[in-house]
């Protein structure tokens, strides 16, 4: 027991007696309440004291209930233990070195004491942390060297200090991430946060906490910032797609010493909810209860019923799928006895829609694409390619299990286009299947618009995408006509009159017909000849003087009604009717068009015969082909139908040869790999042997039949007796290129307006990239310009022994126009001749060039544009033509090749660099440059 005479605290809350501890160790405490109960069940009675040997005590027991009805506790003994000394603190901190943003564990588990300790604390970077255990992880957002102290504390309230010290390197970008609306980012998982250290291309990535972002530049990275360095800092979700603009920050000196930047906010371009609401009402404007309102989104559709308000409200909560600012949401509107309506909402600018069930449901045709007639010439071609490989048997033969598998496979469809069209002669397939066989099925929102071109020229404008492996989910709606024919499906009767408008690089407004039963209406079909030429099996030149590379073009089409059409597409098409077309210059290239009175209901099938200004005379397996007409589809329509060319071209023999071949890529790919072709020389001259033969009779049957195998298709719009149609034609030769927004109004009898379809985005696109392209000397050659502009060059001779390579660099005379949105140029050269009948059989063929540079990978790049180009057994030994998809433009024009006796190439010659741009404008209009390569001879006179 401890010593009589020693006084203590006995405490209940905030009160404290006083005690005296008597001989026998017993002591007393009385405590006092005039207002209530002195204690309750549970609270905390503290003894506290020094014993005799100088002990700090601290004493707690808990009262039980039994106590507290008793008003009683004599039974709270206390056993004391003697206190040796202070605990020995000893602190650890793993990794002692580490990068801005990583974490620390600090561990004082290692610490001791005679009595226990009872509590850890830590102080790190001066401030105190307060910690249930011995352990405390902590992250540093700045570089430096920091210390960390570890407190603990016994029984006796004795303490302890230790230190640790961290290193802490690299260079750290720091900030927050906000959502749309402002607030703070609420799933960190969500969004990453990318640094991009531009002059050296140096990437990293930052994840979130609370919101906050911290990305770092490992010690090996932070070696090459400097002051004045521009970094690029954008949001990207999950998926690696930017979900925030992009913004450029310049490294200061006082963020360079200290090795972090601390950033502005991130916005966002979405939130992590997002909520339409809005009431619909009659046309009495009075509120309908009962309409049902639905709207599709990625996790699937909502529905919801307008409440006794007529309100209804939609609630989006998924952060990666929820609508991002700008994006334009479709909420479909039933109201009761059958009348409906579509609203378009666009995020974050109209949050409340109220709806008028006045307006009429309307479908607008001619900017969409028939995605039936699109995607199934395409995925049969490549379906009866790979029908012989393992996976092509497993799945079945010509089912539709193998085609499923293709049309789930966009690599696999690119690969094997380009597989085939590098394998056949030009002019057998059409520019929209290598063009690019990913092309969206629908450009605007399917809800609103008929899947049908109605002829138009459309196509994704996206110059990210032609060849480059990336893909634009959003590509702009291009029309690369000179012409838009569109029409406007009204249901009831009450329209009596409608107006087409665009607003934008130029204005303008068409009034539309009104087509009714037994009325047919005009229908302009267009070839361009820049396009047109594609699709020869070889680029004619032009006669002396001419403009012109066709000297007449005829359309041939066949009409069926739609019931005919859906029920056998392969039924046989007589293609008996025709119009002839007359040129017209528009901009600097000759278009050929006619108008053809078209009817309702029906199905269009054409196709076109030119007649060339110069024939061609082509090898093709050893024989000798004279071509002076041609059949082809419309270059601009991708709906396209075939008449059994896949099976006439992709023979069994062709099948079996390949199958081994591309058996690994197409195992690959179905088992959800990227795959990958690699086909030897000996293999491909075997495959182009076997589609040689096959394609040389498709070839004289073209020229004996011009029948193309492939033609170009439309579908004309319904009649019914519960809507109207109304037909327009924007005549777009006088029009600027630009972007320009299309809508269509509806106006009744009185001249309201009582519907509006708006905002559809198009983009008008037909200038071609152009350059001159001029001449200068390159190894082992010289060139001079003589007074009439013609190019002047020879190779120099050269001593035994020495490289005799001799080239010529070609490259763009001036800052090219319209490149933009450049995809490429092809360098192209033909022969003159003195001799009208010589010069007849020239045609365009790619510029040869020195074998040390190599011009494929550029190929590659716009091979898909222009598959009749690029195909080997039209250039015969010139190779592919070479082409440049990047600055500096310039290619090296061998002229003497390299081994020992070669002869100069000499001659009169022309050569052009024809520009490309992604919706295949063609620049092939440029002037030639002329080119004369004479042998090296000294002038010489007597002096």
């Amino acid at each position: 027991m401890i010593k009589s005479g020693l006084t203590g605290t006995v405490s209940i809350g905030n009160v404290s007696v006083p005690v005296s501890f008597e001989a026998d160790g017993t002591y007393s405490a009385t405590f006092f309440s005039f207002t209530g109960s002195v204690a309750s069940n549970g609270d905390i009675v503290e003894l506290s004291f020094v014993s005799q040997d100088g002990i700090k005590v601290l004493y707690r027991a808990e009262l039980t209930a039994k106590q507290i009805a008793d008003q009683l506790a004599d039974d709270i003994d206390v056993n004391f233990i003697k206190d040796e000394g202070p605990p020995i603190a000893v602190a650890v901190a793993t990794p002692i070195a580490v990068q801005i943003g990583e974490s620390v564990t600090f561990d004082g588990s290692g610490s001791t004491d005679d009595i226990g300790i009872v509590s850890y604390s830590w102080v790190i970077d001066g401030v105190a942390v307060a910690v249930a255990e011995s352990t405390t992880t902590h992250t540093f957002d700045k570089a430096g060297s920091y210390t960390a102290t570890l407190i603990v504390k016994d029984k006796a309230e004795n303490e302890a200090v230790a230190t640790i010290a961290v290193s802490v390197g690299g260079f750290g970008f720091a900030g927050l991430v906000r959502e749309a609306d402002g607030k703070i980012l609420e799933s960190d998982d969500s969004v990453l946060v990318q640094v991009t250290h531009l002059s050296t291309e140096t990437k990293v990535v930052g994840t979130l906490r609370n919101g906050r972002y911290m990305a770092v530049y490992g010690l090996d990275q932070s070696e090459d910032i400097r002051v004045g360095d521009q970094f690029e800092i954008r949001a990207l979700d999950v998926n690696g797609l930017p979900v925030s603009e992009t913004v450029v920050h310049i490294l200061a000196p006082k963020e360079y010493q200290g090795n972090a930047v601390e950033l502005l906010d991130i916005t966002t371009d979405r939130t992590s909810t997002y909520a339409i609401t809005g009431r619909i009402f009659d046309v009495d404007v009075q509120p309908i209860v009962g309409a049902v309102v639905s709207v599709k989104t990625p996790l699937g559709v909502q529905t919801v019923v307008t409440d006794e308000l007529a309100s209804y409200s939609f609630t989006f909560s998924d952060y990666l799928t929820n609508p991002s600012r700008g994006e334009e949401i479709l909420l479909n509107v039933n109201i009761p006895d059958g009348m409906s309506r579509r609203l378009v909402v666009i995020a974050f600018e109209e949050p409340m829609r109220s709806v008028v069930a006045n307006s009429l449901p309307i479908l607008l045709g001619g900017l969409a694409i028939n995605t039936v007639k699109h995607r199934d010439f395409i995925d049969r071609l490549v379906s009866h390619i790979i029908a012989e490989t393992e996976i092509g048997k497993t799945l079945g033969r010509g089912t539709g299990d193998l085609l499923d598998f293709v049309q789930k496979s966009p690599e696999l469809r690119s690969d094997m286009i380009q597989l085939i069209e590098g394998l056949l002669p030009g002019g057998l397939l059409p520019n929209q299947v290598v063009l690019r066989p990913e092309l969206p099925l629908v450009f605007e929102q399917a809800e609103s618009l008929v899947l049908e071109n109605f002829g138009n020229g459309l196509y994704p404008y996206s110059v990210t995408d032609m060849g480059l492996g990336t893909r634009d989910e959003n590509p702009t709606l291009a029309v690369v006509g000179d012409k838009l024919d569109l029409y406007l499906v009204v249901p009831g009767s009450e329209a009596t009159n409608v107006e087409f408008s665009l607003t934008g690089a130029q204005g303008s407004t068409v009034t539309a017909q009104k087509i009714i039963e037994g009325v047919s209406m005009p229908h302009t079909f267009q070839l361009e000849e820049q396009l047109g030429v594609t699709f020869l099996p070889a680029w004619p030149g032009l006669r002396k003087g001419s403009q012109q590379v066709f000297n007449s073009v005829k359309l041939k089409y066949a009409v069926e009604d739609l019931s005919v059409s859906d029920a056998n597409s392969l039924s046989p098409v007589d293609y008996a009717r025709e119009s002839i077309l007359q040129p017209r210059v528009i901009a600097d290239q000759v278009v050929w068009e006619t108008v053809v009175e078209i009817k309702p209901a029906k199905t269009y099938y054409y196709y076109y015969q030119v007649e060339l200004s110069n024939p061609l005379v082509l090898s093709l397996g050893g024989k000798k082909i004279n071509v002076s007409n041609w059949a082809l589809p419309d270059p601009r329509n991708l709906q396209i139908e075939d008449r059994n060319l896949i099976e006439k071209l992709v023979t069994r023999e062709f099948q079996l040869a390949v199958a081994p071949m591309l058996d690994s890529m197409v195992s690959s790919v179905f088992s959800g790999g990227r795959g990958g072709m690699s086909i030897a020389p000996n293999q491909r001259q075997k495959l182009t042997s076997i589609l040689t033969a096959t394609a040389l009779p498709l070839m004289n049957d073209i020229l004996q039949t011009l029948d193309p195998k492939v033609s170009s298709m439309f579908v004309t719009p319904k009649l019914s007796t519960s809507q109207s149609l109304w037909v327009a034609t924007f005549d777009l030769a006088n029009n600027i290129d630009g972007d320009y927004q299309l809508s269509a109004s509806v106006y009744n009898t009185d001249g309201d307006l009582v519907d509006r379809i708006g905002g559809k985005k198009i983009s008008l696109d037909r200038l071609s990239p152009s350059a001159d392209l001029g001449v200068s000397a390159g190894q082992n050659s010289r060139v001079y310009r003589a007074g009439n502009g013609t190019y002047v060059a020879t190779a120099l001779p050269v001593a035994k022994g020495e490289d005799p390579l001799a080239i010529l660099n070609l490259n763009l005379q001036h800052n090219p126009i319209n490149d933009a949105d450049l995809t490429g140029y092809i360098y192209q050269i033909i022969r003159y001749h003195d001799d009208v009948s010589s010069q007849t059989a020239e045609f365009w063929t790619g510029v040869p060039t020195s074998p040390d540079t190599d011009y494929t990978g550029a190929s590659q790049i716009i091979g898909g544009l222009l598959g009749g180009l690029l195909a080997p057994g039209q250039l015969g030994v010139l190779g592919q033509q070479p082409v440049t998809a990047t600055p500096p433009h310039q290619i090296a024009f061998m002229i003497r090749n390299g081994q020992a006796d070669s002869a100069l190439m000499t001659g009169e010659f022309g050569v052009r660099a024809v520009g490309v741009d992604p919706v295949l404008n063609i620049g092939s209009r440029v002037p030639p440059t002329r080119l004369s390569i004479v042998p090296a001879a000294a002038d010489m006179a007597r002096v």
